[in-house]
């Protein structure tokens, strides 16, 4: 039977799954907490994203998943100065409060000025037991961090290392062979911190990472529930599965659209009318319906700071 695999965000019902995985990944503390990471989920102070294995009957799996957040700098520098061992640990645990130090990633109030805003990877994991997909779910996987974190023009990525989890070597080598920093191995827990800074990467032209610290300034200034039809729209979603996605209804997201052209339209009208002149009845001679959508969505997967606060 004919499969599909693509990649999408995480939503709070692929948390069961992705807590399995995680654990059979040797996971274990608030990264295998579904209740914690669906309320986090809620309050948009996560970046999640699944890899789905979707079958001719329509039943899915998740093949794999990565969770990601903005976090506040303060909190990262004193991790990287080796003050807070297990940090990612800490990071889920502090953030259940009401004082967090996950930002929100979709209220740019909250993500500071441009250039001092900081990333750290909480985890990521590929269903090694599915051994017929997991080399493209692992690939997609890499192109789906990518896209869910371009253009917010980072001042810095970090991620964590954690011996008892199986990909501890490989990920350990693979942050290495980027060019990141690393701070010593904590000696009670063996968990270390590796970091790149804008500085770092923008500067080698080719980095892997080029988009997630780029700066470039958004033309259309979106509303987040803009940005979230145009963001899934890029990852090739159709109406209904984003409007099954957010959880509203298509009548919804038809409205969002409308919004979306209308905005383009009054800032950037060469993007819809394609350049065309009016006709001499006044009519214009531009861009359709999906070749509207067409336009749009190319735009915003060559500029990522759009999707972004």
């Amino acid at each position: 039977m004919r499969t599909l695999i693509d990649a999408r965000p995480m939503q709070s019902g692929d948390l069961a799954a992705c807590v399995e995985l995680a654990r059979d990944d040797g996971a274990r503390g608030p990264l295998v907490d579904a209740a914690l990471l669906a309320d986090l989920l809620r309050r948009h102070l996560l970046i999640g994203r699944v890899i789905e294995e979707r079958d001719g009957s329509l039943r899915c799996r998740i093949r794999g998943c990565g969770l990601s957040a903005l976090v506040d700098p303060d909190a990262v520098a004193t991790a990287r100065r080796g003050m807070q061992p297990d940090f990612v640990a800490r990071l889920l645990v502090d953030a259940a409060g009401a004082s967090s130090p996950l930002l929100d990633r979709r209220d740019a109030t909250r993500l500071g000025p441009r250039g001092t805003r900081e990333m750290v990877v909480l985890n990521f994991v590929v269903d090694a037991a599915a051994s017929e997909v997991a080399e493209t779910a692992t690939s997609m996987l890499h192109r789906a961090f990518i896209e869910a974190h371009s253009g917010y023009a980072l001042a810095a990525l970090t991620a964590e290392t954690r011996p008892w989890e199986g990909k501890y070597q490989s990920y350990r080598a693979s942050l290495c062979a980027m060019g990141c920093r690393e701070s010593p191995p904590d000696p009670r827990h063996g968990t270390q911190l590796f970091w790149i800074e804008a500085a770092d990467v923008l500067t080698q032209r080719y980095h892997i990472l080029q988009p997630l610290f780029a700066r470039r300034a958004g033309r259309l200034d979106l509303t987040p529930a803009q940005r979230d039809v145009l963001e899934l729209a890029s990852l090739g979603l159709d109406d209904g599965r984003i409007a099954s996605t957010l959880g509203i209804a298509i009548d919804t997201v038809h409205k969002r659209w409308r919004s979306i052209h209308e905005r383009a339209l009054e800032l950037m009208p060469m993007l819809l009318d394609g350049g065309h002149a009016k006709a001499g009845n006044g009519s214009e001679h531009g861009r359709r319906g999906t070749e509207k959508r067409r336009a749009l969505v190319e735009f915003a997967r060559l500029h990522p700071e759009e999707l972004r606060p």
